[in-house]
């Protein structure tokens, strides 16, 4: 079963690191298999605004964009994007991120490079490039994902953006088969509070959120 972390630091707002909390619960009561973090996938990725959109000089489909990316310069980025705008949200693989080219083949690693003879520093994404085809549906293959509906400040992690930056504890299920009261997040939050003798936010485990069940 997983376990948001997220969850569990609502409930317990000092709460050690999920790698200590899974190494605590591994000594005390389950088997957790692992821990995950969202934010890995979105690594170098941020939310971009495009501050101008001009034509390729050697490319009829291609556009060169000045995107805000929160540096002290805009980066320009040369995209094939059939919905560019300026004063677009986007969601910008920087140097070094890693992405799903056309989201097939194997991930690839941006790095700076000409694309028929203009520099670009990055790429503006698509919602397949980057994991989120079933937040963004796209209606046509060169569309990029469109982050206009949300209000953010130019370089913030995407991760953070999306709200994509939780960690997930994956706990054995057979380990507590016996513990019927840890099959729910306020269950696990408890144990962990015992465990570690935390303090248990009771206004939070009394409140509606407290029969949010694992997932």
């Amino acid at each position: 079963m997983k376990v948001s972390y997220k969850v569990l630091k609502k409930y317990i707002p000092d709460i050690k690191s999920p790698e200590e909390v899974a190494q605590d619960l591994v000594m005390h009561t389950a088997e957790v298999e692992g821990t995950h973090s969202e934010a890995s996938a979105f690594e170098h990725i941020v939310y971009g605004v495009i501050k101008s959109v001009e034509a390729h000089p050697n490319a009829d489909s291609l556009r060169v964009c000045m995107v805000d990316i929160g540096e002290s310069e805009p980066s320009q980025i040369v995209c094939g994007g059939s919905n560019l705008a300026v004063w677009q949200a986007v969601a910008v693989a920087k140097i070094g991120a890693s992405v799903l080219w056309h989201g097939q083949g194997e991930p690839v690693v941006m790095k700076k490079t000409a694309i028929r003879g203009v520099e670009s520093s990055g790429m503006i994404c698509a919602a397949e490039e980057i994991g989120l085809k079933d937040e963004f549906p796209s209606t046509d293959e060169k569309e990029i994902v469109d982050l206009s509906h949300i209000s953010a400040k130019a370089g913030t992690p995407l991760a953070e953006v999306l709200a994509k930056d939780d960690v997930i504890l994956e706990i054995d299920n057979k380990a507590i088969n016996h513990r019927p009261d840890l099959f729910s997040h306020i269950g696990v939050a408890r144990e962990v509070a015992a465990i570690t003798g935390k303090k248990l936010d009771y206004t939070m485990a009394s409140s509606d959120f407290s029969h949010l069940e694992i997932l």
